[in-house]
């Protein structure tokens, strides 16, 4: 016997209503703009800097997508002593478990003249009594001049790209196959009061690199220990472990070098949002009772 048509729009309606449940989000958990350093510990080696409350304005830098002023943090590594690689995370003091999403805004600056080997991101399940790139992270580095220039990170080892926890053809953004990240993230020139104030040359970042621009890092992260990391609209890998923990944001240096210009070799970072992820409910028996009734409904006046 075949169902009438109201009783698949009902069914129809009923699955879009449970739908929206499951894609619900609770309260945020957490915001911060990074205005001041009370709800964060900064976890950094030596020879790094994180300054909250920094007004980036003072370097061109306009303000963030998901804010209204130009306060945030600014984090720095490998300074002024070409000792070795360093790097710098800011974790929460809060901590987080079961599925949730975080979110927060960065932009990548580098001395143009001289190139950079630094990177940014962030990540979860990270220990704030740990080294500076603990926990499952995801980096980019700012000026797209390297062979791996997406990087996850796994209790600070690099994954290989043919572990298969990567979601980009390539590591290297310059390759012809990764034009889809290249149209995503164009070529951007630096703020021209970098160059007024500090001798930045005009040189644009390379198609399908994180530098001089505002970009938006979301790691969801579903209850069974996986992470995924997305920048922008562009998933780039995900990966599976401890994810219960502090959220992080980090800047890194791979090497044991510093930048030409330091006031122009950094990372910022605003607009930490998280939410808790609302589980997806299983069907209740009323709901499967009323689907129930509205079949045998439906099937008595074809009768």
């Amino acid at each position: 016997m075949k169902a009438p048509a109201s009783f698949f729009k009902a069914l129809s309606v009923a699955t879009i209503g449970t739908g929206m449940i499951a894609n619900a989000t609770a309260a945020n958990l957490l915001e911060s703009g990074f205005d001041s350093g009370a709800e964060f510990i900064v976890v950094g080696d030596d020879d790094s800097d994180a300054t909250f409350g920094f007004d980036y304005s003072a370097l061109g830098i306009p303000a963030a997508p998901n804010g209204s002023d130009t306060i945030g943090l600014r984090l720095a590594s490998n300074i002024t002593a070409p000792n070795a690689a360093a790097g710098v995370s800011v974790g929460t003091k809060a901590q987080f478990s079961g599925a949730f999403q975080a979110k927060f805004d960065f932009w990548l600056n580098y001395h143009t003249s001289g190139g950079t080997t630094e990177y940014g991101g962030g990540g979860v399940g990270f220990s704030t009594a740990g080294a500076p790139l603990n926990g499952l992270q995801f980096v980019g580095d700012t000026d797209g001049d390297s062979s791996t220039d997406y990087l996850l990170l796994d209790g600070g080892a690099t994954v290989g790209f043919d572990s298969g926890s990567y979601s980009v053809f390539s590591l290297n953004n310059s390759v012809a196959e990764n034009d889809d990240l290249q149209a995503a993230f164009p070529s951007s020139l630096p703020p021209q009061k970098q160059t007024d104030d500090f001798g930045q040359i005009q040189a644009a970042s390379q198609p399908g690199s994180l530098g001089f621009g505002w970009h938006t890092m979301t790691l969801d992260v579903d209850g069974s220990g996986q992470a995924t990391f997305t920048i922008d609209n562009t998933e780039f890998g995900s990966l599976s472990g401890a994810t219960d923990g502090s959220i992080a944001v980090t800047h890194w240096d791979r090497f044991s070098s510093v930048a030409g210009n330091e006031n122009l070799a950094f990372g910022v970072y605003d607009n930490l949002v998280v939410s808790e992820v609302a589980a997806i409910p299983e069907p209740s028996s009323t709901l499967l009772v009323g689907l129930a009734g509205l079949f045998l409904v439906g099937s008595r006046r074809r009768k």
